[in-house]
């Protein structure tokens, strides 16, 4: 570690003949399941919602990139995996993959980076020291003295750049007079490992004894934090230590009672390690560490310490993701989203701490508010995983908290019907909403009972789903709360459609629209903005359900829900299918064309999300694919879906926004 084999990567990706997209810089550093690299390396492609190794290999079949897959070491044999299953399926897949060993993969060309030689790292010593001292001019004395320095740690870049940066407060004579004092620990440490490795380690060290006891202490801190962090996230976790292992501290909110005191101080904290080159400052004001940095500090803390650390992170995350949940139905939820997003690897080392402690509350408190993120980010497969392993260890534990369950239980049926598992979505929102009557949780109950009946019409019982969409409703108004509301009477006003026709549930889901828009619950809105386009075809008036579909997309891409923006997108083609052959098109449109371009751009999405709109709705969608093909004929409808393939969804939403009226 600390040779500049991250730099060196991206410069000679950079450099490196063009590909069709990319290059892709995939950090695994974060990653601590080796199970999760495939969808490690979907996500930085930005494909959502894959997380098999088997659906990445046939999603990038086709493609022309170049991967650059860093800091393998810790996970090379699943790397190996796949890189080799890759390569195999995907003749225009390169990769550049660093690490401290190789893959030993077929066709692997291994180059080692060694240090800088001594000119070169005098030379990165004297650029870094000008960017910390403004104005400097090296003189032969100097020049001398950088030597040694440069010598002192091996010409390690990393080492090297943590030197400069202590320049700008220690003269030349006493870094190198300290670095030397340290010859021995130069040579220490393992004496199996290569030279680099151990001088790295006691330049990390140097340069940590030269730090303020409370630098040391948040540099251990921050070292918890996996993807990285944001400087409110690190007065939280400072706060939280400060308070020791108390109920107060379980309780707090993530950022709610940081004093305007504590941010601005740990704002200079961190940017005193920033300047020191220990903290990297990225991009969104989010900061990193290196991993070397990170590994070393996580080891130069207490098993006591560590431990205190990860549990004020995991609280950190819980309270974070609960205060996201309620930004979600109340007018942030693309901000949001993106937030999340970026906290994903935080997500999942708060759920590994978790499960290390046998912390099944915590750990279920976490799952319910990540409903909305699960959902969005289409992590079927990881999502449903954690919920179930957390569920069966309450089930174990025999210690049940109801309220608890309910809401893991519906988050798990909602995955369960993104992945078209009907039956066993209405089964798992059944229980959902039983254990949150046992738990007098009116909210969660009203939810699930709303879905519930949803999904009790799509596997084919009326009836009841009637009878639950009414009881839901009740529980719904009984709450209080218009975002609640909204929500059921979305679902209801869609169980009525279903069940009862257009014209009784007009009134339904207009109602729950305009509740959704005022209170700011963005999916409820895009939901009952849907199911009104369903209304709308059910009263044969196609034209006003694209014009909706078409309105509905631009705001749900601006919202990045991937999910539900497919689903709109998807109904919108099947109305351009009833318009075709009508002479209700706009001027200089072809429906069915465009309906089977759309078509084609959704196919490509969901063989990379994972996610098929078609499998939500059995009733309807497989309709809409056989009547575009009807109305445009066989031959132009390929070639359309074709043509479709290569579109984005910003491209998409603009095709359609000719349907607007």
């Amino acid at each position: 570690g600390g040779v500049g084999k991250t730099r060196l990567a991206l410069e000679l990706a950079r450099a490196a003949p063009p590909a069709a997209t990319g290059p892709w810089l995939v950090e695994l550093a974060p990653v601590r399941d080796p199970k999760l690299v495939a969808a490690t390396v979907a996500g930085a492609l930005g494909l959502l919602g894959i997380e098999s190794l088997d659906t990445l290999a046939a999603v990038l079949h086709g493609w022309d990139a170049l991967l650059v897959l860093d800091n393998c070491e810790h996970l090379a044999e699943e790397t190996a995996r796949l890189v080799a299953t890759l390569l195999g399926a995907a003749p225009g897949i390169r990769v550049l993959a660093t690490g401290q060993q190789p893959l030993r993969v077929a066709g692997e060309a291994i180059a080692e980076v060694g240090p800088l030689p001594l000119p070169d790292a005098v030379e990165l010593f004297v650029s870094r020291a000008r960017a910390a001292r403004p104005g400097w001019r090296i003189e032969d004395a100097d020049r001398r003295l950088v030597r040694r320095i440069c010598a002192a740690v091996d010409g390690l870049p990393l080492a090297v750049e943590i030197a400069a940066a202590r320049s700008r407060v220690l003269p030349l004579d006493v870094l190198a007079a300290s670095l030397t004092d340290r010859s021995a620990l130069l040579v220490g440490g393992r004496r199996d490992g290569p030279v680099r490795h151990r001088s790295l380690t006691a330049a990390l060290a140097w340069g940590y004894d030269l730090l303020e006891p409370e630098e040391q202490r948040l540099l251990r801190t921050v070292s918890v934090f996996s993807g990285g962090f944001t400087l409110d996230a690190v007065a939280d976790l400072a706060g939280r230590l400060d308070a020791g292992p108390t109920d107060a501290q379980d309780s707090r909110t993530a950022g709610a009672d940081v004093s305007p005191v504590d941010l601005p101080g740990t704002a200079l904290r961190v940017g005193d390690l920033t300047d020191r080159s220990l903290v990297l400052r990225g991009r969104d004001d989010r900061y990193r560490l290196l991993e070397p940095v990170r590994a070393f500090a996580e080891q130069a803390a207490q098993p006591a310490e560590r431990a205190a650390a990860r549990r004020a992170h995991l609280l950190w995350m819980r309270d974070l993701a609960e205060t996201a949940e309620t930004g979600m139905v109340s007018g942030r939820a693309a901000w949001w989203t993106a937030r999340m997003g970026a906290e994903r690897d935080n997500v999942r080392a708060a759920f590994a701490t978790a499960r290390e402690a046998g912390d099944t509350v915590t750990g279920l408190r976490l799952v319910g508010a990540l409903i909305w993120f699960w959902y969005r980010w289409g992590a079927i497969d990881e999502g449903g995983g954690l919920l179930g392993e957390l569920l069966d260890s309450a089930d174990r534990s025999g210690d049940v908290d109801f309220r608890l369950t309910a809401r893991a239980l519906l988050a798990r049926a909602g995955l369960r019907y993104l992945a078209g598992d009907v039956a066993a979505a209405y089964s798992l929102m059944s229980t959902a909403a039983a254990h949150a009557e046992r738990a007098g949780d009116q909210v969660t109950q009203a939810r699930c009972g709303g879905y519930a009946a949803h999904f009790a019409v799509l596997a084919g019982d009326p009836q009841r789903a009637l009878d639950r969409a009414e009881v839901a409703m009740r529980l719904a108004e009984q709450s209080g709360q218009e975002w609640v509301r909204a929500e059921v009477r979305t679902s209801f006003g869609l169980v009525v459609l279903l069940t009862r026709g257009a014209e009784a549930a007009a009134g339904h889901l207009s109602d729950g629209w305009r509740t959704a828009v005022a209170c700011g619950h963005d999916f409820a809105a895009s939901n009952a903005a849907w199911s009104l386009m369903r209304a709308e075809l059910a009263r044969d008036r196609p034209a006003a359900a694209a014009g909706l579909g078409a309105a509905t997309l631009a705001h749900r891409q601006d919202a990045g829900d991937v999910t539900s923006w497919m689903m709109v997108a998807h109904t919108t083609a099947g109305a351009l299918a009833r318009i075709a052959g009508t002479g209700d098109a706009p001027a200089g449109r072809d429906p069915a064309i465009d309906g089977a371009t759309v078509l084609g751009a959704l196919d490509a999405m969901s063989a990379t999300l994972g996610f098929d709109p078609e499998r939500t709705d059995p009733v309807h969608a497989p309709q809409v694919r056989t009547a575009l093909r009807a109305a445009a004929g066989p031959e132009p409808f390929a070639a359309a879906a074709r043509q479709g393939r290569d579109l984005d969804p910003g491209q998409v939403t603009e095709l359609l926004a000719a349907y607007q009226r």
